[in-house]
């Protein structure tokens, strides 16, 4: 499903991702396609009510009003803590947390 502004993936294991605050008018991909692991989406932006651009990753059990949030786990991120930044190899996240973009 698409927006002009968010993607919602549905990896058809009960999983669905939200990716939302895109920069309007820049998602690349088409509604049903099939995307993969790394693939560009769109360009991350600051379509809400934010002082900087962000990304927001949401992980559910489906679409509906009644789709309830799932636990995620990350490999490889960089969390920032204060003014601290520190390098994870396999963690999940609390909400509110920031993770640093970049590879």
């Amino acid at each position: 499903m698409l927006s002009e502004n968010y993607v919602v993936i549905d990896h058809e294991n009960g999983e669905v991702s939200l990716l939302a605050h895109l920069q309007q008018v820049t998602i690349v991909v088409q509604e049903g396609q099939l995307v993969k692991q790394g693939q560009q989406l769109g360009k991350v932006g600051n379509s809400g009510s934010t002082l900087e651009p962000h990304l927001h990753y949401q992980l559910m059990n489906g679409t509906g009003s009644h789709a309830q949030p799932l636990p995620m786990y990350f490999t490889t991120i960089r969390r920032k803590t204060g003014n601290r930044t520190f390098v994870y190899k396999q963690t999940s996240l609390q909400t509110g947390e920031q993770i640093i973009s970049g590879r």
